[in-house]
């Protein structure tokens, strides 16, 4: 897994730091509420009565039973109410009265005096037994009702609780008054927070997207172009700045490898030319063909690293559709003659279809021949040899003792060899894979299934073409 898989954004841990710190606000003002209710457990009393006299009057003028309610009916100890209206004649004011145990004894008529009914005004208070305030028997709330514009009078009483109605009180309103409220809240504030984030991110996000393309730009052989500034607040002007300090710095660096190497390669071309010279003139023998050897290997190597040096330069300077088939037929008729010499056979197998690549045709030459080259090299006496087209690009097999997978990760890289006897000098795997890399490719190496090495070329961008080898290659799609 990469570390980009592994890494949050920035936004992603934003969220879960604001939606920490909105848990613990909302836990907060949950205890606290808790906490009030229950420091004063009387108004929360007062409120389950007040909810419990507004359903009974509206039940009754429904026409339904309250009775029958599970808290009513399984704890007549418990619960009890009346329900009165006053606007009908003596007698027929009480509508109904459930759990009369649980209910205090109504006021006695006085002859000549008011209805006590008639005198019955909203209050809530405690029930006290015969010992007094202390002997605390339940509380009792008498509340005025109005339904479908007629008024109720109930009188609602709570000895004890054992159906828990302060609890299920507690609860809705700790919902109805925090968590819904809170709730609201915080996703309102986390969608203005998440805009206001993703807004102030944007130039991040920019710049991000543009640094990435500087490495797409080292990756393909061009110059890196400095990040824009407008639009960015003041201190990713300054990273920006300092990015733009370093991309400068790196470029220069850079120039300076590209035209040492140059200009090294250059300086000792004309010598070792001049030393070979001077070798020929030489009497044959043991010794003036081992210096030759050595000489020309020392020359191969100096071309080798003009390649690498002028890579990226000719990558910039010209890219266009090239016919791989063509390229890798050609390279196998120029290198024939050193195949026979060595009693090797270099085979060709590709199918009627070309195959098209966007890029530099001198480099994919180079790429090429290179990897046919060393397979020449490491493949025996009367080996074999074959250069594929294949739907994506091109492989080259030999016959050779193969590349152990202690040595895979390493055999592209610059000046190594696993064995400094077979000859080379380690730049020829390193610079195909500079070459594809510089194609948007890759190249791999895996196992032969009769032995020996297979190495790949694969490129994005293929496109197969009906056309002879010696048409020019049409233009890629993609």
């Amino acid at each position: 897994m990469t570390d980009t898989a592994q890494s949050p954004t920035l936004i992603r841990l934003l969220t879960m730091r604001i939606s920490i710190v909105a848990g613990v606000a909302v836990l907060l003002m949950l205890a606290a509420f808790v906490a009030q209710y229950l420091a004063d457990p009387e108004e929360l009393v007062r409120m389950v009565l007040e909810t419990e006299a507004k359903c009974i009057a509206e039940a009754v003028a429904n026409g339904n039973v309250p009775a029958q309610w599970a808290h009513y009916r399984d704890y007549p100890q418990a619960y009890g109410f009346r329900v009165f209206q006053k606007g009908l004649p003596p007698g027929k004011r009480l509508l109904a009265q459930v759990n009369d145990a649980a209910m205090p004894a109504m006021p006695a008529s006085v002859p000549n005096k008011r209805d006590p009914i008639l005198a019955l005004n909203e209050e809530f208070g405690a029930l006290s037994g015969p010992g007094g305030p202390r002997d605390h028997r339940g509380w009792m709330i008498t509340h005025r009702v109005a339904v479908h514009g007629h008024g109720f009078w109930v009188q609602a009483v709570l000895r004890s609780d054992p159906a828990g109605l302060r609890w299920m009180m507690l609860g809705q309103e700790v919902l109805m008054r925090v968590l819904l409220p809170s709730g609201l809240l915080i996703l309102v504030m986390a969608c203005a927070v998440l805009w206001v984030i993703r807004s102030a991110l944007l130039p991040l996000q920019r710049v991000a997207r543009e640094t990435r393309a500087l490495a797409d730009m080292v990756a393909q052989g061009e110059r890196m172009q400095p990040l824009a500034k407008d639009g960015l607040t003041l201190e990713m002007r300054e990273v920006v700045r300092a990015l733009n300090g370093m991309t400068a710095r790196l470029n220069a660096t850079i120039a300076r490898e590209r035209a040492f190497a140059a200009d090294v390669a250059h300086e000792l071309r004309t010598p070792l030319a001049v030393l070979r010279l001077q070798l020929a003139e030489l009497p044959p023998g043991q010794v003036a063909r081992q210096l030759d050897e050595e000489v020309a290997a020392l020359a191969h190597l100096v071309g080798q690293l003009l390649r690498f040096a002028q890579a990226e330069e000719a990558m910039a300077s010209e890219r266009r559709p090239c016919n791989l088939s063509a390229i890798a037929r050609d390279v196998c008729e120029e290198l024939a003659p050193s195949a026979l010499r060595r009693r090797q056979e270099l085979s060709f197998v590709a199918p009627d279809e070309s195959l098209i690549v966007s890029g530099n045709p001198t480099l994919l030459d180079v790429a090429v021949r290179n990897l046919v080259d060393n397979a020449l090299r490491v493949s025996p006496v009367e080996g074999l040899v074959t250069v594929s087209i294949l739907a994506q690009g091109l492989a080259v097999e030999d016959s050779g003792p193969g590349v152990p997978d202690a040595h895979k990760p390493r055999v592209f890289d610059r000046l190594w060899q696993a064995d400094r006897r077979r000859g080379g000098a380690g730049i020829g795997l390193a610079l195909v894979r500079r070459v594809m890399q510089l194609h948007d490719g890759a190249v791999t190496v895996e196992d032969c299934s009769d032995g020996g090495a297979r190495f790949v070329l694969t490129f994005v961008h293929v496109q197969p073409v009906c056309c002879r080898m010696g048409e020019p290659a049409p233009a890629v799609v993609g």
